[in-house]
């Protein structure tokens, strides 16, 4: 069987074509996802859905004509933001992405929307979660007045496949909107009316893994899934129950069979009625990028352009200053986190040997993993004992470096998942299930 898997990125749109009869990845095909809106408010972080659909399209075209025998068609993509959708299923605003910051602008009282919708629902709300975003447009009037119901950008472009009016949600995505209620599977209304929200703009979730229709040309759709649970599903493939995925953020995520909850750790739901424990940085890799701009500014006071691999040439700095003494103590945490969105990264412990570009590379490394670490060990010592961590992300598989500090902070073998695009197979994957085939 030939399935499709795409994955709605905040950066890019990847498609892979899989073949579950020989275990083969066919095609993989990545575009940049150029719909970036430019906003004249610093908080927002908005996309265009349209030039979204339109690079899916794009990419599916392309396979349909390659891979004729396609029979499935599998989704995932960012999670968080929210679309508003009119009663025709049309979309009437930008997508507002989970970067969007107006959850943290002050409401009441010096408090931000965030942390007073965290008062009155009873339930974490940061900034970027769908129904946060929504709070905070219901007290401004930015609702648009036609809207009829919110989704994300994968469930969108499931709409659009399926030529449906109404989205219907995971409940991997459905959760990552707030407010939801993990015993029972679904949006906590009492909550949500408490908040003053009007629940009828939510969409219907997804008892588990459904197909939710088919294309004009025949190809049956799943339901969209979450980017962290497809990257997981496509990462692990079953040989560790825990994963590290570090890109532009950074995530350790934990399989668990049963309903746990730890505190600062993030209790997902993944499939099959199992569960992840996530702990999310904001900035992660990128923290290695702002590092490498600063690189670059410095080169360009000199008039010299800075090269391609001078990624190349801070691990290489990276490599040499791991056997000196004297570390750098690098905090990463630049945008902040979750619950403590003001916070920003320190550097300490410099002194006249070791502020050097090796030891400050090696710093952002070390800085990466050790947030990483700290969720790890609020994990629950039963819940993974497993001594490989599977890696994934394009920080990670392209800086050998980066692997080795990782594997030396958790004291644990690290391997890289096998496919680059993990989100965009776990979600081929998952259309492959013969459980949500419809009969």
């Amino acid at each position: 069987m030939i399935t499709i898997g795409l994955d709605v990125g905040t950066t890019t749109i990847s498609g892979v074509v899989f073949d579950s009869e020989n275990n083969a990845v066919l095609a993989t095909r990545t575009i940049p996802n150029t719909s970036q809106i430019i906003s004249d408010q610093p908080w927002e972080d908005l996309q265009d859905a349209a030039k979204i659909w339109a690079i899916c399209q794009e990419l599916l075209d392309g396979y349909y004509k390659e891979f004729p025998s396609v029979s499935y068609i599998g989704l995932t993509g960012q999670m968080h933001g929210i679309l508003y959708i009119d009663r025709n299923g049309e979309p009437i605003s930008p997508l507002i992405t989970w970067q969007d910051a107006r959850g943290n602008l002050s409401f009441q009282n010096g408090e931000s929307y965030a942390k007073i919708l965290t008062r009155q629902s009873g339930y974490h709300m940061a900034t970027g979660f769908g129904l946060t975003t929504h709070f905070f447009n219901l007290q401004n009037e930015a609702v648009p007045e036609k809207a009829a119901a919110i989704c994300t950008i994968a469930d969108y472009i499931g709409m659009r496949l399926c030529g449906l009016e109404r989205p219907v949600m995971h409940t991997s995505n459905a959760h990552s909107l707030g407010m939801f209620d993990l015993e029972k599977g679904q949006f906590d209304c009492d909550a949500i009316e408490q908040a003053g929200i009007n629940g009828k703009i939510l969409p219907a979730v997804l008892d588990g893994e459904k197909v939710i229709g088919k294309t004009a040309e025949g190809i049956t759709v799943c339901g969209a899934i979450g980017d962290n649970q497809a990257s997981f599903l496509g990462a692990t493939g079953g040989k560790s129950n825990m994963l590290v995925n570090i890109g532009t953020s950074s995530q350790l995520s934990v399989r668990s069979k049963t309903l746990v909850h730890s505190m600062g750790l993030d209790t997902r739901p993944y499939l099959h009625g199992e569960y992840l424990l996530v702990g999310a940085g904001l900035c992660g890799g990128s923290a290695y990028a702002v590092l490498r701009g600063l690189f670059a500014q410095v080169l360009d006071l000199y008039g010299i352009q800075a090269k391609a691999d001078l990624y190349q040439k801070m691990s290489e700095a990276a490599k040499t200053a791991m056997e000196e003494q004297n570390p750098l103590h690098f905090d990463t945490r630049m945008r902040g986190t979750r619950i403590a969105p003001d916070k920003r990264g320190t550097i300490t412990q410099i002194g006249t040997e070791n502020f050097t570009v090796g030891h400050l590379a090696l710093g952002v490394m070390r800085g990466i993993c050790e947030e990483l670490y700290g969720f790890y060990k609020l994990v629950p010592k039963n819940a993974c004992d497993d001594e490989i961590i599977i890696g994934s992300g394009n920080a990670l598989r392209k800086n050998a470096v980066l692997r080795e500090v990782l594997a030396r902070q958790f004291r644990k073998y690290v391997q890289l998942s096998p496919f680059e695009e993990e989100a965009a197979l776990g979600a081929s994957l998952i259309a492959q299930n013969p459980a949500i085939r419809p009969d």
